[in-house]
């Protein structure tokens, strides 16, 4: 289980943080985080002057969500606690969770449990600043799109810009 895992850059001066589906390389002791496919493109579309806070909806790090669905009463830790996130610094927030788990027609219970996760991941980040993202990495349900399609949409230097520009406002 893993919450989060942070990517750290000499001489920083923000912090992101992305909200994901479960990252998978998050599982284990973490060895395979240098490899990961989305963690190389989280590392090409953050500015060089920011660390990054990856954050997963639920602490069950697996790279295949189906294996969270058939393993959904172990989706969380027992020490869970989104509170425990308020004591990183964050200079601006990134949703790119995609429609995981949320079709309605597969299973109604995934998808609200998803949609509260969501929602309370939310809750305990409003007072930080979130990056508007490119209207083609929002899903047609609403949602914001996992990284690997800021990468196939060419969208990795616009999220980058959109990164800078929230955290310029600040």
């Amino acid at each position: 289980h893993r919450l989060w895992c942070s990517q750290s850059r000499p001489e920083t001066t923000h912090t992101a943080c992305v909200v994901m589906f479960n990252p998978g390389s998050l599982s284990g002791t973490g060895d395979g985080l240098a490899k990961d496919d989305t963690l190389r493109i989280l590392r090409s579309a953050i500015p060089p002057n920011t660390s990054t806070l990856i954050l997963n909806l639920f602490t069950l790090a697996t790279p295949d969500p189906s294996i969270l669905f058939e393993q959904w009463d172990q989706r969380d830790c027992a020490n869970f606690s989104i509170d425990r996130l308020r004591a990183n610094v964050i200079d601006s927030v990134v949703w790119a969770y995609g429609d995981g788990g949320q079709d309605p027609k597969r299973n109604r219970i995934f998808g609200e449990s998803v949609r509260a996760r969501i929602a309370s991941i939310r809750s305990a980040l409003a007072g930080y600043p979130a990056v508007t993202l490119p209207e083609p990495l929002i899903s047609k349900r609403g949602n914001p799109k996992h990284p690997k399609h800021w990468r196939l949409l060419r969208q990795i230097d616009n999220v980058k810009q959109a990164i800078s520009r929230t955290q310029q406002q600040k």
